[in-house]
């Protein structure tokens, strides 16, 4: 009955901590994720805005999570041993074995959530992510211009003194677009998007040439008081197919002679054991005195941690130039030995020191 007690209570501060480090980490990341999603997504709604950041919140997940797992568990440890509680387990029955066992449960549940994040959510989200810019830009496209400069899009200058990306609304808009031997000028006080994607002009005019071997043949000007279209039909404008880019992990190990593919696949392998590693290494001094070296060992556990996500980074950028092409086994089971033996090889310089 101690012994549940103390396994509940230990895996909810391994949680709870963990929880706290990786809600205020990911909301760091997310400010300045949204920040730079500003730049690249300037003018659309704000209900599209925020879609688009909860679709990118897995891939900030599991770096973050893959990070942070082991310094929660770090922090855990060391605290329940500095505090004595760990020693007070012992002291009512509690064996060495059994307290490693839930570390060792702890680590297997943080590298199982990586994995799903890695390998099924963050795919599935940035699939999702793709599909939603691609339809957003087909069905809102004049309300994402940039106001007040010249856009230019496939043979077709547009320019907006305002743009309202809530109402889906511009004032002033110019648009001169260039064909073979014909040149066409619109003018309109607002533009409106509509909800199936179409245009409505209001209060303008169009100027139309015709020019052949330099010469003006014939010219067309004509007054409005509204006007619909099709914007991309209007201007020519080109869209990107919406094809699927996400492959599962059965079609990645099918093509993991590609480069591409088979870094992806490091990825998904070598980081949830990232945090697994690291876990165990967390756990390496624990039942240790307390307070003992405890600038060593952070020390450690830092350098440990920086190693690993350095090693991944570098075989994962190997594989993706093709380097593990002819021997793709090979670059998926170097990255956690390695890691392992990075770890062990930390490890052991405490004795060096003694």
């Amino acid at each position: 009955m101690v012994k549940s007690l103390y396994r509940k209570y230990f895996v909810s501060k391994v949680l709870t901590r963990t929880t706290v480090m990786v809600t205020v980490l990911t909301s760091v990341m997310m400010a300045i994720q949204s920040t730079e999603a500003i730049e690249q997504l300037e003018g659309v709604s704000l209900s599209f805005f925020i879609y688009y950041l909860c679709l990118s919140l897995p891939s900030v997940l599991v770096v973050v999570l893959a990070m942070v797992f082991p310094i929660g568990m770090y922090w855990t440890i060391n605290y329940l041993r500095d505090d004595g509680e760990i020693l007070a387990m012992q002291t009512v029955g509690t064996t060495k074995r059994s307290i490693r066992k839930w570390v060792l449960e702890c680590g297997l549940l943080g590298s199982l959530i990586v994995w799903l994040l890695v390998s099924v959510i963050e795919p599935y989200c940035l699939e999702k992510m793709g599909f939603a810019v691609a339809t957003y830009s087909k069905n809102h496209f004049f309300s994402m211009l940039k106001p007040k400069s010249f856009n230019v899009q496939s043979g077709s200058v547009i320019y907006a003194e305002e743009v309202d990306a809530n109402k889906h609304a511009l004032k002033n808009v110019f648009i001169l677009q260039s064909q073979p031997q014909v040149w066409s000028m619109l003018n309109s006080e607002k533009l409106v998007e509509q909800s199936d994607g179409s245009v409505v002009f209001e209060e303008g005019e169009t100027v139309r040439y015709t020019i052949k071997d330099q010469v003006l043949e014939s010219s067309e000007v004509s007054t409005f008081d509204s006007l619909h279209g099709d914007p991309f039909h209007l201007f020519n404008l080109k869209t990107e197919s919406n094809k699927s880019t996400h492959q599962s992990l059965n079609s990645l190990w099918e093509n993991k002679h590609n480069g591409s593919a088979l870094a992806r696949l490091c990825w998904v392998i070598s980081l949830p054991m990232v945090t697994l590693l690291l876990t165990l290494s967390a756990a390496s001094n624990m039942f240790t005195p307390p307070r003992a070296s405890m600038r060593g060992q952070l020390l450690r556990f830092t350098a440990g941690l920086i190693a690993c996500i350095l090693v991944v980074i570098l075989f994962q950028r190997q594989a993706d130039n093709n380097f593990f092409s002819h021997m793709p086994l090979i670059g998926l089971i170097l990255p956690p030995i390695i890691m392992a033996l990075v770890l062990i090889l930390i490890e052991q310089t405490k004795k060096i020191f003694r």
